[in-house]
Formats: C-alpha cells, structure tokens, sequence
C-alpha cells in the first residue's frame, strides 16, 4: 500500500523520526527499515515533485514560442504583400465577389482585371486560375502567384 503524504506532514515525520532516532539507543531492525522505506519514498516523491515542476516549464516554453510562432505568421502577410506590390501580379486587383454552395460544389466569383470570373473550388479555369478552400480563407492562384480571400466563419 502506497501513501500519498503532502511536503508538510513528510518534513513532520522526518523531524519526528530524527528526533526518537536521537533520543532513543539503538534502534530495532524494523524500525531501521521502516525509516529507510519512509526515505526512500521521500526521495520518489521529491523526484516527482521535481519531474512535475520540469514538465510545467516545458509546457509555458511551449506555449511561448507557438505564440511567438503566430505573431511572426500574422505579420508575414503584409511583409509578401508589400514585396509583391513591386511586381506585376496579376492577382494584385483581384477582388471576391460572391461565395455560393450550388448542391455539392462551393461556386466563388472574382472580379480579376475588370472581367468577373467563376470558378468552382477545386478545379482550374480556362484562364489559368484556381481556387483553393483552406480553412477560414480562399486561395485564387495564378501560375506562381496567390492571393488569399479571407471568409466568414459560417461558411
């Protein structure tokens, strides 16, 4: 049978112990191995103590750099968006028109360079374009170039 004592009552009984083993003469060979138990189980439960404190830390370490991880994600949008303002995407003045669900296919119009164009999710267009359902947002591709559509969390 194992105890489960908390730090107080096992610094208590070790205090009690120290104190009969010094104020008595020798001590029976039962009690010398019941103080060794009461010991050793000391040092499992410190180790454990240890072990448990060790794992909270990791866990705050975790928790830090994935945070750290989606600050740097949510400010690497404007950093591309900003290099890519110097080129000649063709996606740069997209814009999403309307989002349907006809039966079983997601239907999604843009408007890129004046025309509006529909697409179906999933499959490319005559134009070259694609678009791509990706969690919360839509990416309309174009050869090399992308550009995502945020949506609304109901759809």
């Amino acid at each position: 049978m194992i105890l489960f004592l908390t730090p107080t009552v096992w610094a208590t009984l070790l205090v009690s112990v120290e104190i009969v083993a010094e104020s008595t003469a020798p001590l029976s060979p039962q009690l010398q191995e019941q103080l060794q138990r009461v010991s050793a189980l000391r040092q499992i439960e410190l180790a454990e103590l240890a072990a448990a404190a060790q794992v909270r830390k990791l866990q705050h370490e975790l928790q830090v750099a994935q945070l750290q991880q989606q600050i740097r994600d949510l400010a690497a949008p404007v950093r591309q968006t900003s290099a890519k303002e110097e080129g000649d995407d063709p996606l740069q003045s997209a814009r999403l028109v309307g989002v349907a669900q006809i039966q079983q296919q997601r239907h999604v119009w843009f408007a890129v360079a004046e025309q509006l164009v529909s697409l179906k999710v999933g499959e490319a267009h005559w134009l070259g374009l694609k678009v791509e359902h990706i969690g919360n947002r839509l990416r309309l591709q174009h050869g090399r170039y992308s550009r995502d559509f945020m949506l609304p969390k109901e759809w």
